[in-house]
């Protein structure tokens, strides 16, 4: 559970959810023509794979109806992404509606394979220490 990086709109939903993939701890060096230090520092980031608000659902805070969310269609550009632990506000329990079914609409024939490929692109390479 993040703060919402949307406008401060009273239709927008102050939070954004996601749930975490992966735990990394990462050595980073910055590189560019301003960078003058050529040290790395350790970061710490989450993989995440976002949820976004159902605003086909009618939530009421005065008769008690939470929000629905749902996962970020695979083939959006924003349904994965990585997020710096500082970043998040607090861990969340959701209660899943069962009564709805599931679906397998969400994730797309080649997920695995089109995050790998965005994960690997990332920075000039990977390297371990």
């Amino acid at each position: 559970m993040t703060q919402s990086g949307e406008d401060d709109d009273a239709e927008n939903h102050p939070y954004s959810y996601a749930r975490v993939l992966g735990i990394f701890h990462v050595d980073v060096k910055h590189r560019g023509p301003q960078i003058k230090s050529l040290q790395t520092h350790c970061m710490d980031l989450l993989w995440m794979r976002w949820f976004e608000i159902d605003k086909t659902y009618a939530a009421v805070w005065n008769a008690r109806r939470l929000h629905h969310i749902r996962f970020v269609n695979s083939n959006s550009p924003t349904a994965f992404g990585f997020l710096d632990l500082s970043d998040v506000i607090c861990g969340s329990h959701l209660i899943p509606t069962f009564a709805h079914g599931a679906t397998a609409r969400l994730l797309g024939p080649q997920l695995l394979e089109g995050l790998m490929t965005k994960i690997l692109r990332i920075g000039t390479g990977i390297s371990f220490t």
